[in-house]
C-alpha cells in the first residue's frame, strides 16, 4: 500500500515518536534540509488539561492544540514528512543498523535515526481527590527527613510551616475562599486557601530498556549537548523528556535542535565525515 507517495515498508531518515510541541518542531527543521520522517502523535499530551499556553509569544493564552494543528497544517507543504496517529510500544535496532518501531495495531516502521519526542507523565500521589484539584499544595506527605531539612532550611521565618502528617485525601469543598480541605491519616483536617505541587515525571513509553537508555536521577534521558544525543547511537530525545524546564517553549527549542542535529548526523555518514559531535 502506498499513502502520499510513501510504501509499507518505506525507510524514513527519521522515525519521531511525539506529536507535539518538540516532535513537530524536529519535523519542521527536518522538512527544510529534505530529510523523510514520519510522526507518531498518540493524541496524549501532558498539557491536555489545560486550555491555554502560557510564555509563548504570539500564542499566549491559546489552547495547545490550536498551536498543534497549525504545527500539522505547517507540515502539510513538505511532502517528505508523514503524519500518523498511531501509539509506537516497542523500538528496537537491527543488526542492519536501521531502527524498527512497532505500533499498537502491529505496523512496522523503519528509521535510520529516532527522536524520542513522546513527552512524560506525571506520577501523582495515590491522595484521592488530587486529581480533581485545580491547586494543590505541597506538604512533606510522611517524609520527616524532608520535613526536618525544611525547618532547617526555613530556621527563623515564621510565615513558614511544615507540616510531615501524611495525607489521606484531598477534597474541593469551595472554589471561592479556603476551601480545599486536607484530611490526613490521623482523621485530623484543615483547609486551605490554595495548595500546590510539583509531581515527579516519567517518560512515557518503555524506550529506554528497550534501547538501553541512560536516565537521569529525576527519571529523564540522559542526553549530551548540544544535539540531545542520548547513549544509544542513533537515538536522539527532544523537550520534556530531556529537562526539568518542562514547557512548551523550551520544547520547541529543543525540537529544533535536535531535528539539526540529526540532519548534520545523517548527512555525515552519507559523506563518509567523522561526526563533529
Amino acid at each position: 500500500m502506498t499513502v502520499n507517495g510513501f510504501d509499507d515498508d518505506a525507510v524514513y531518515d527519521v522515525l519521531i515518536i511525539g506529536g507535539s510541541f518538540s516532535g513537530l518542531t524536529a519535523a519542521l527543521t527536518l522538512a527544510r534540509q529534505l530529510h523523510t520522517a514520519v510522526v507518531f502523535d498518540s493524541e496524549s499530551y501532558r498539557n491536555a488539561r489545560s486550555k491555554h499556553l502560557h510564555v509563548m509569544p504570539a500564542w499566549d493564552y491559546q489552547d495547545p492544540e490550536t498551536f498543534r494543528a497549525a504545527a500539522r497544517r505547517d507540515l502539510n507543504h513538505y511532502d517528505t514528512i508523514q503524519f500518523r496517529r498511531k501509539t509506537i510500544k516497542s523500538v528496537a535496532k537491527g543488526d542492519n543498523g536501521l531502527f524498527e518501531a512497532t505500533d499498537t495495531d502491529g505496523g512496522l516502521w523503519h528509521g535510520r535515526k529516532v527522536i524520542l519526542a513522546s513527552g512524560v507523565q506525571e506520577l501523582y500521589p495515590g491522595i484521592p481527590g488530587y486529581e480533581n484539584l485545580k491547586n494543590v499544595t505541597i506538604y512533606t506527605n510522611g517524609n520527616e527527613n524532608l520535613a526536618q531539612e525544611l525547618s532547617t532550611s526555613l530556621k527563623g521565618q515564621q510565615q513558614y510551616h511544615i507540616d510531615h502528617r501524611v495525607i489521606s485525601s484531598l477534597a474541593m469543598v469551595s472554589n471561592f475562599d479556603a476551601q480545599i480541605e486536607v484530611t490526613f491519616a490521623d482523621d485530623a483536617n484543615k483547609r486551605e486557601a490554595f495548595l500546590a505541587h510539583s509531581p515527579f515525571t516519567r517518560a512515557k513509553g518503555s524506550f529506554a530498556e528497550q534501547l538501553g537508555l541512560k536516565l537521569t536521577a529525576t527519571g529523564d534521558y540522559e542526553v549530551q549537548p548540544p544535539f540531545s544525543a542520548t547513549s544509544a547511537e542513533g537515538v536522539f530525545a527532544a523537550g520534556d523528556v530531556t529537562t526539568m524546564f518542562k514547557v512548551a517553549t523550551n520544547a520547541i527549542a529543543s525540537g529544533s535542535m535536535v531535528g539539526a542535529g540529526v540532519s548534520a548526523r545523517i548527512q555525515e555518514e552519507q559523506m563518509g565525515m567523522k561526526s563533529v559531535f
